[in-house]
């Protein structure tokens, strides 16, 4: 096997075209650099540069041309195992599931992930969009190892939640909706439709403030509730960073301004201690995700 420091010497000298400035990128002095390129062509029994010195830059044998990309390759792949080999003697998790929903994908969430992949590079990621109360059966049987979810309830035994903030909205119908055409709509008023609204887990508290209607449709995910508010069937509450398709159009109530929904991040207590978790758990706390 050849030694990775003659293939990085190797590669710097044909991207640089010159010995001397490989040996700066390198920090190493020129003669250094020479005496593994004759190592390392020796060692391949192959002439690697074209030793022209009337030309003022080094270039590339055809042989040499030919192992170049091999050569990157290799490196590459060196760095990935070596890195790979780190993350397991510091236990970084192998791979680390995450619930996170579609209505996540704007700049602060995009920039999360960015970030967390980048931290963490030997790790696999998979993303998840289960409804939120499916999230948080997934965490518990195993299935997940992290979650955003927008319910505020009681969690169930071994999770632990950490508060990410408010999401505020508006609330929206189709255009041919009668509720389109109220001019001053009270809650009075909203009782008298179907209201949609998201189905509620067993363990969580009531929400008398999301309540506006007996008459409700239950849905489990954000998508499922534009969808129906689309095709007529009720109105719904639709948080400010969620995109609005352009059949909707807000109700003209002053209620909605007093309504939220309460965005959690969720993990199992077992997970606290880990490295993906505890940096997720700092981020947040040192970052506005909404």
């Amino acid at each position: 096997m050849f030694d990775p420091a003659l293939l990085r010497a190797f590669i710097a000298v044909a991207d640089t075209g010159s010995m001397n400035k490989a040996a700066k990128k390198l920090h190493r002095s020129q003669s250094t650099i020479s005496r593994m390129i004759d190592r390392l062509e020796d060692e391949m029994g192959m002439q690697l540069f074209v030793r022209d010195f009337s030309s003022k830059r080094l270039e590339l044998t055809d042989k040499g041309k030919t192992i170049m990309n091999k050569s990157r390759m290799a490196l590459a792949a060196l760095q990935e195992y070596q890195d790979f080999c780190l993350g397991i003697s510091q236990d970084v998790e192998a791979k680390f599931r995450v619930g996170f929903p579609s209505f996540l994908t704007k700049g602060p969430s995009r920039r999360l992930l960015a970030q967390l992949i980048e931290t963490f590079p030997t790790t696999e990621f998979d993303l998840y969009e289960p409804s939120p109360i499916e999230m948080e059966r997934m965490l518990v049987a195993d299935k997940l190892d992290f979650a955003f979810t927008i319910y505020d309830h009681s969690l169930m035994p071994g999770l632990n939640s950490r508060l990410v903030g408010d999401m505020y909205g508006r609330l929206y119908c189709k255009s041919d909706h009668p509720l389109a055409r109220e001019q001053s709509i009270s809650l009075n008023i909203l009782e008298q439709y179907r209201t949609i609204s998201f189905v509620q887990p067993q363990s969580q508290s009531h929400r008398p403030e999301l309540d506006f209607s007996s008459n409700a449709v239950y849905v489990q995910t954000m998508a499922q509730a534009l969808e129906l508010a689309c095709a007529g069937v009720g109105f719904a509450f639709i948080p400010s960073n969620i995109k609005v398709p352009k059949e909707l159009i807000p109700l003209n109530t002053e209620i909605d301004k007093r309504l939220r929904y309460t965005l959690h991040a969720l993990y199992p207590s077992a997970n606290q201690g880990k490295p993906v978790t505890r940096w997720l758990l700092d981020y947040l706390a040192r970052c506005n995700l909404l």
